[in-house]
């Protein structure tokens, strides 16, 4: 799904259908992160020690690289447009045994599990499709001014949903080991909160370095250290506001005047998801800025 030269989202169709009632035809896609996903770091014909994998004191970029380098050139069937991010050091280090029979899914879930971002930008090259893994503490892509209640608003409808059902003072990142050698790392509200008090435990057994699980316990702290707050949207597309104006990553300055809930001003909003299909209505589903 493109506009102009704007690529909002691109994946390889996996299931497609026809009605001829309606002489219409419906396609079904996957995107290239599930694609990706669905991988081991070998083939199931070499399950063996050829799967292992290690890594040390690398960012998480550096792991991503690492990966799907692997996970990308084992054949040439195995290749995909992808423009990988720069390998740098970092807190990071894995043994992966292939015994453990971990796909890239469950890899990137370790990943994001310390506050990483990681996404998969389309874009046109040549006249062919490009995906750029991105991989950020916080992945950002411009700035949009968007008014609400002001005559000839794109914005459609709104509506806020605000959760406290997952609020945490405190967050302990349980690592590798059993009983008393047990890796764990533990993180608590910096300030004083005035909500009832409430801790988790966040699993990363396969994590044993005292940093990386301390990145695990803050991240998962960040998440669900106060309400969460979403906005969901409807945005009307056009010449003006494109779908690269709301694209993840994006942020949105909303003006408000003259709602008796949302104070007067700006709000400032990050887009952290977006739905659609064929027609110039967007969804964006966002979170206050931070």
């Amino acid at each position: 799904m493109s506009a102009g030269d704007h690529v909002a989202y691109a994946g390889p169709i996996m299931r497609r259908s026809y009605d001829p009632a309606t002489q219409t035809r419906a396609v079904q896609t996957q995107s290239i992160r599930e694609l990706i996903g669905a991988r081991f770091t070998g083939q199931v014909v070499n399950y063996g020690r050829s799967w292992d994998m290690k890594w040390t004191r690398r960012s998480i970029a550096g792991a991503v690289r690492a990966v799907f380098a692997r996970v990308t050139t084992i054949t040439d069937r195995w290749a995909l447009p992808l423009d990988l991010p720069e390998d740098a050091s970092g807190p990071h280090s894995r043994d992966l045994r292939y015994n453990e029979m971990r796909a890239v899914r469950d890899l990137l879930d370790e990943w994001e599990a310390t506050g990483a971002e990681i996404d998969f930008r389309p874009y046109w090259a040549d006249g062919a499709l490009r995906w750029q893994v991105q991989v950020n503490r916080r992945i950002t892509r411009g700035t949009t001014d968007l008014p609400l209640t002001a005559a000839g608003s794109p914005i459609r409808s709104l509506s806020i949903d605000e959760d406290g059902g997952r609020l945490n003072v405190g967050v302990l990142a349980v690592g590798k080991g059993s009983g008393e050698d047990m890796k764990t790392a533990g993180r608590s509200a910096a300030e004083q909160v005035d909500y009832p008090i409430r801790q988790e435990t966040t699993t990363a057994k396969p994590t044993d370095d005292d940093d990386a699980l301390g990145e695990i316990a803050q991240a998962w702290l960040d998440e669900t250290g106060r309400p969460i707050e979403q906005w969901s949207l409807a945005v009307m597309c056009d010449d003006v506001v494109t779908p690269e104006h709301v694209q993840p990553g994006r942020r949105l300055r909303i003006d408000v005047r003259g709602d008796p809930v949302i104070p007067d001003g700006v709000h400032e909003q990050r887009v952290i998801s977006l739905r659609g299909d064929t027609s110039p209505l967007l969804t964006p589903e966002v979170q206050p800025w931070r």
